[in-house]
């Protein structure tokens, strides 16, 4: 017999609302990536809350009994109802097709979650590496007409990152992608293939972002920037689009002291960093 819900429940509190937001922005996330946003050191100092949304029925979350011994964490995801609310409160920050994404979610495949959990793993690094510098917008945030000029695949994400200590100085753009490990190369030379196609196209006003690109293994990185060289050599202008790319590994062990990240595929050299910091 299921518990019968409370006729009266106290509206969510700003911290609910972030742990909303946040659902939406990268359709999955961990509690200790949660618990991250709330300067906390481990997942166990947000459970209450996301038990209390999910009791609510805002939230639901992909978990076996398998996952502990594979090391996996559960991946809490937003429900309809929630996405309602946020659309509700902030009509510019979720499009409707944005909600009927919800309804797929609980179906959702293994790698489609354990991608999203990526691309909010590495977004968690950047905004530890640059703070109030980076803006992230990932694909959720994209999803509108708006941003019809953008590839029509979208990259992982969208990133400005101001330049200068304060952020006072140039802002640098860049698409970034993430690449797991079981991706077949045929996908990764097809997305090559795609960003050459749309610098090509010029629907980007003014110089096309910066694309940044992230494998899982060094063996990886260097085919396929072998298969980028090839690919510019053969364009009429080979400066009509920047690439550069790493390991995860990489930038997950890097800091300020180490800023040895990012590798150009045509100069084939390293850089300290996305800029002068």
């Amino acid at each position: 017999m299921s518990k019968s819900e409370p006729s009266y429940r106290r509206p969510l509190n700003s911290e609910q609302l972030l742990v909303l937001r946040l659902l939406y922005k990268f359709r999955f996330g961990s509690s200790d990536l949660i618990a991250v946003r709330f300067n906390k050191p481990s997942g166990k100092y947000v459970q209450k809350r996301l038990h209390i949304l999910e009791d609510q029925g805002y939230i639901a979350k992909h978990y076996e009994k398998s996952y502990k011994l594979q090391g996996k964490p559960a991946a809490y995801y937003l429900l309809p109802r929630a996405a309602k609310l946020l659309q509700a409160q902030h009509p510019d920050f979720i499009t409707d097709q944005g909600i009927k994404n919800r309804y797929k979610d609980k179906l959702a495949s293994e790698s489609f979650i354990a991608h999203c959990l990526d691309v909010y793993t590495i977004y968690t690094k950047l905004k530890a590496l640059y703070g109030d510098n980076l803006i992230f917008f990932s694909k959720s945030d994209l999803s509108f007409d708006k941003y019809d000029y953008f590839p029509k695949w979208l990259p992982d994400a969208y990133m400005i990152i101001k330049g200068g200590a304060k952020g006072t100085g140039k802002q640098h753009r860049f698409f970034l992608d993430i690449f797991e490990e079981t991706t077949p190369f045929f996908v990764l030379v097809r997305r090559i293939k795609s960003y050459l196609s749309y610098a090509q196209s010029e629907q980007w006003d003014g110089d096309l972002p910066t694309i940044l690109m992230i494998f899982e293994t060094a063996s990886t990185q260097k085919r396929l920037n072998k298969r980028i060289t090839k690919e510019l050599d053969q364009l009429w202008d080979d400066e009509l689009v920047s690439f550069y790319t790493t390991t995860k590994q990489q930038l997950m062990a890097s800091n300020y002291q180490n800023n040895k990240i990012w590798q150009s595929v045509t100069e084939l050299d390293v850089i300290k960093s996305l800029f002068n910091r």
